[in-house]
């Protein structure tokens, strides 16, 4: 996704792929400042938390789009831009490519020219005191092109990871838009695209660390299956493998979400301290592990709700339904005998949110509309009589068929 700004409007330049592991990486461009904001590659949940945070902060006028962009994630653009009174631009997906975007980087002037110095000083030295005077040295006889193209890519390696897809993808849709300003406008090139800085994005809310710093602290350190013929990768010896006693998938994302981004909220981390210290209580560890026990139970919930959503729900997608509602007033009733949890952030909205009456009318209703018997037997999801006139006519021609059929 690129977030732009056309002389006067913010923009932002954002591109995204969704599925298991959903990646998103975008740019930002403020006008005012002439400066050129990177988010290289990070991981973001199926709710947009990210993307929102990053719109909320940065207010971008116009957002683009790739057109292969996720549906989802151009929805939620879209929201945002009728929310904020901002434009969204779906534009080819052939401008979101992350080699052009790389080499329009290395066409700026920020990253393909270095500054020549006044100080006479430098000038009286017949050693090159820094990294600069020592390429500006190589450089200052013959010009050679693969020489400047070199000290670019060293230059841009210092503001961003310039082998991050989605981050470079949304670089190159962005200097494409701003170039099209230029022309409009009938400015040159160089004013059209006279950036003064790259910078990191940075939120006010959460801080963003980089792929180095996260292997370099040892925060995830995925290791190869012990056999050779697998791909898959497990967590090693890690942060985020000593802190991970989660039971559910979602948990597990929400924790390597946490980690990846960790908040800048006193009061968010004031909150979660509270709720472990909440949870470590002795008079708690009883109620801790009903608690874990019925979070077992949720593991397939989302997988089951999307089959639902799709209408591919069969006999075993309504039988995790109506556990996951057996679960919830469960876990309701455990939650509810927590001590010292009066003050515990997440156990009030736990409390706010999960109302036993609900999930008990919502099984009610299920058992009462579907035979589980006759699914059983059938090997399909069949409905109870007395449920629907018109089904029962339609379930009473079709049970006489065989008759016919028979004669």
């Amino acid at each position: 996704m690129a977030i732009l700004d056309d002389a006067s409007d913010n923009c932002a330049s954002v591109s995204k792929t969704f599925g298991a592991n959903g990646t998103i990486g975008a740019a930002f461009f403020d006008p005012v400042q002439r400066v050129l904001q990177l988010l290289e590659d990070t991981h973001e949940s199926g709710y947009f938390d990210f993307t929102r945070l990053a719109f909320e902060q940065l207010r971008p006028d116009i957002v683009l789009v790739g057109s292969r962009a996720d549906e989802a994630l151009i929805h939620y653009c879209q929201v945002y831009a009728d929310e904020m009174s901002a434009r969204v631009q779906v534009r080819p997906h052939k401008e979101f490519s992350p080699e052009q975007g790389r080499e329009k980087m290395l066409c700026l002037r920020i990253v393909n020219e270095i500054e020549s110095h006044t100080n006479s000083d430098h000038h009286n030295q017949t050693v090159p005191s820094n990294a600069y005077n020592f390429m500006r040295s190589r450089s200052s006889g013959a010009g050679d092109p693969h020489l400047k193209r070199w000290i670019a890519s060293i230059r841009t390696s210092n503001f961003g990871n310039i082998t991050a897809p989605f981050c470079m993808s949304s670089v190159g849709a962005l200097l494409d838009h701003l170039a099209r300003i230029s022309a409009t406008d009938d400015l040159t090139p160089d004013r059209g695209l006279d950036i003064v800085d790259i910078q990191a994005l940075s939120l006010e809310s959460c801080m963003l660390i980089n792929a180095d710093a996260l292997h370099s602290l040892q925060v995830f350190f995925p290791e190869s299956h012990a056999s050779i013929h697998s791909d898959k990768t497990k967590e090693g010896l890690s942060l985020f493998g000593i802190m991970d006693h989660t039971r559910t998938k979602s948990g597990r994302a929400l924790l390597k979400r946490w980690l990846l981004r960790p908040s800048l909220d006193v009061q968010i981390i004031r909150s979660r301290h509270d709720a472990v210290e909440c949870f470590l209580l002795a008079d708690n560890l009883p109620a801790v592990d009903a608690i874990q026990g019925h979070l077992r139970g949720l593991k397939t919930t989302p997988r089951t709700l999307g089959s639902l959503k799709t209408g591919r729900a069969g006999i075993a997608e309504w039988t995790a339904l109506v556990k996951f509602t057996y679960h919830v007033i469960m876990l309701r009733e455990v939650i509810g005998e927590l001590s010292c949890a009066s003050e515990v952030v997440i156990v009030e909205r736990v409390e706010d949110v999960l109302h036993r009456d609900d999930f008990q009318v919502l099984g009610s209703i299920i058992n009462e509309t579907i035979d589980w018997e006759a699914s059983s037997n059938e090997a399909r999801l069949c409905v109870r009589h007395n449920v629907d006139p018109q089904l029962d006519e339609k379930k009473r021609i079709y049970d006489s068929l065989s008759i016919f059929l028979v004669r």
